[in-house]
């Protein structure tokens, strides 16, 4: 699994692990289908602060783990007058890309 950690929210999303040999911009393409953020308005960074290339593998950056997500910000949310909700839901345990 490939783990994602919505801040806006505090959810973490798992994605299929094949996604690590794709380029950033593909996973980018994949959360706004499956989280309706589009991909102008997300921040992709790692532990640390450092910002995901959209030309990069996301493999290149050694993040995606459960212990080293990548960390997710929608500028829709941060741009907005009102803060957002925190995630009362604890997950599916379904990955969102596959469903399963």
């Amino acid at each position: 699994m490939l783990y994602v950690f919505l801040v806006d929210t505090g959810t973490m999303l798992t994605f299929d692990m094949n996604l690590a040999m794709e380029s950033v911009s593909k996973l980018q393409t994949v959360i706004s289908r499956a989280c309706h953020i589009s991909e102008d308005k997300q921040v992709l960074l790692i532990s640390g602060g450092e910002s995901l290339d959209p030309h990069a593998r996301v493999g290149r950056y050694s993040a995606g783990t459960d212990t080293n997500p990548i960390y997710l910000f929608s500028k829709t949310t941060i741009e907005a007058a009102t803060p957002p909700s925190p995630s009362v839901h604890h997950g599916s345990g379904k990955d969102l890309l596959t469903g399963q």
